[in-house]
């Protein structure tokens, strides 16, 4: 595979600029990729009411709230760590500076303070059957039976749409790409990982019933599989998610965390290009079980590990090459994701904007 040209985005200067240097094999279509979470149109002057919705992306450290346009450009952020409002369990949520960050990305564009902003909701873990409140979450437990959306609907007198985070994630890059197609496959490796799937214009929502990580993503073989946080065997989160990384970098002594592996793979240092190994086959594996799934010809791949050790996306597309078909054969592209820590909330926005969300 060779490594295509990488096209970045420079958010600042709202130009598009070569990196002929930089050391990935990411695959890459020039202009199909769009970045759209930094066009903050400085000069020009805000939509009118109606055109605008709130997303906010609840995760593990930190919760993101977004007042996003129709066309996904994020006009003001709000951010602060989950552990300010969730706390460590229901007796300890206290949801007033959460509110207080959605009344002011509000008043940003309504004038009167019963004014309908649409509010999507992305929220870590399992719905239960009604699509609104947490079921499990395997990271944050605080948030189960917690009717956070409810919650903030009575208070804003707006409609809230809750939704998963990785669903949330995907929409929105499935609606940065420029070409669309029927299948597209989002994966998404930090602190733990998850997929989501878009397929003809609508979203599969993969985690609704599923008791753990889908079958995609089980990728151990019993009975040597690991037992993961999910609670089912041989989840790739046991082997390539942020915190297994950093398992794996003290165990190897690489330094702390993903900054650790990066600094050892720079220096080209042996333990840390043998440690990748392992992670690799099973991230390789897991993109195989996605594709041979959803039939898609599109992976896209984000995340914080993806952001920041891109070697080992590399590593894993590499030992997928084998089962690429022949030299010149069309397989499944992967591309790397376009919006980053904006994904959830932009798409979380676009689907609140939506009158039947597409699932």
């Amino acid at each position: 595979m060779r490594p295509a040209f990488l096209f970045l985005f420079d958010g600042a200067t709202g130009f598009f600029v070569r990196d002929d240097e930089w050391n990935h094999q990411f695959t890459w279509y020039a202009g199909v990729r769009r970045a759209i979470s930094n066009l903050a149109n400085r000069n020009n002057t805000m939509p009118p009411d109606g055109t605008f919705a709130i997303g906010i992306d609840v995760g593990g450290s930190r919760t993101r709230a977004a007042l996003v346009g129709h066309d996904g450009r994020v006009w003001k952020r709000r951010a602060a760590p989950t552990q300010s409002w969730l706390g460590e369990g229901a007796s300890h949520v206290e949801l007033s500076p959460l509110l207080q960050s959605i009344d002011e990305l509000r008043r940003t564009v309504a004038a009167k303070p019963d004014a309908d902003v649409p509010i999507g909701l992305a929220l870590p873990g399992v719905l239960d059957r009604a699509g609104r409140i947490v079921a499990r979450s395997v990271n944050l437990a605080a948030l189960e039976g917690l009717p956070l959306g409810d919650t903030i609907q009575q208070h804003t007198r707006s409609c809230v749409t809750v939704m998963t985070d990785i669903d949330a994630a995907t929409w929105g890059e499935y609606l940065a790409m420029d070409i669309r197609p029927d299948r597209f496959v989002h994966l998404r490796i930090g602190t733990g990982i998850g997929c989501g799937a878009v397929v003809d214009g609508r979203i599969v929502r993969l985690a609704r019933s599923a008791p753990g990580h889908v079958d995609a993503l089980i990728v151990g073989k019993i009975p040597d599989a690991k037992v993961c946080a999910c609670g089912r065997c041989g989840c790739l989160e046991v082997y390539a998610s942020g915190r297994a990384l950093s398992r794996v970098s003290d165990s190897c002594g690489l330094g702390e965390g993903l900054d650790g592996w990066q600094r050892a793979i720079e220096n080209r240092e042996s333990a840390a290009m043998q440690a990748m190994e392992g992670p690799a086959k099973w991230l390789a594996a897991a993109i195989d079980n996605l594709v041979l799934q959803f039939e898609s010809p599109v992976v896209c791949i984000g995340g914080g590990v993806a952001a920041h050790l891109p070697a080992l996306i590399d590593a894993a597309l590499r030992r997928r090459e084998p089962a690429s078909g022949a030299e010149g054969s069309c397989g499944p592209v992967v591309v790397q994701a376009s919006l980053g820590d904006d994904a959830g909330v932009i798409g979380a926005a676009l689907l609140a904007l939506r009158r039947n969300p597409p699932w």
